[in-house]
């Protein structure tokens, strides 16, 4: 952006006013004034667009107010209580409740919900109680649990010569009779 007091085609380049026994700190200061003013007006531009901006958005939520406020009115004369009946069709939803997430679980960092619920002393003591006479009812109907002694592995049986020699000789026998039989 330009000076306003003068144009950009008017403005001698920054060399030129150098020669003109300016020092260098007086060419440097004016181009710094020059360019704190043009900032000043994009600024002040980007202000009255914002401030525009904003008088449009507040102007569209009231009439979008308006409309809410004019379509709930007729839902009471049409119903005789139009807020209840949209109150309905909001809860007529399936599924998860909406917001149901916000609740703190697994992985959730602290403070982002319900707090853990824990159990108090006594009602911790009741659950032991119950458990120990569970597991005593347990031991006296199996009476008791003695340590148990290892197990010795018995030996593999294994066949007499003898007897191996017979069961050969038989299925020799069957073996020959099946072949006579054949042909």
């Amino acid at each position: 952006m330009a000076k306003r007091g003068r144009p950009a085609a008017e403005r001698p380049p920054a060399g030129a006013e150098a020669g003109s026994g300016k020092s260098a700190a007086s060419t440097t200061e004016q181009m710094l004034g020059d360019f704190a003013e043009d900032l000043g007006g994009l600024l002040g531009q980007a202000q009255a667009k914002a401030g525009a901006w904003l008088e449009q958005r507040r102007t569209i939520a009231e009439r979008l107010t308006n409309i809410r406020d004019t379509a709930n009115e007729y839902l009471k004369q049409l119903t005789g209580s139009g807020a209840a009946m949209a109150g309905a069709v909001v809860r007529a939803r399936r599924g998860r409740p909406p917001g149901g997430g916000a609740t703190r679980g697994p992985g959730r960092p602290k403070g982002s919900g319900r707090k853990k619920r824990t159990m108090s002393p006594e009602a911790r003591e009741r659950i032991a109680a119950a458990q120990r006479a569970r597991w005593a009812k347990a031991k006296k109907v199996s009476g008791g649990s003695p340590p148990v002694a290892p197990v010795k592995s018995k030996r593999k049986w294994t066949m007499s010569p003898e007897a191996r020699a017979k069961i050969a000789a038989a299925q020799k026998k069957r073996w020959a009779a099946a072949k006579k039989a054949k042909g």
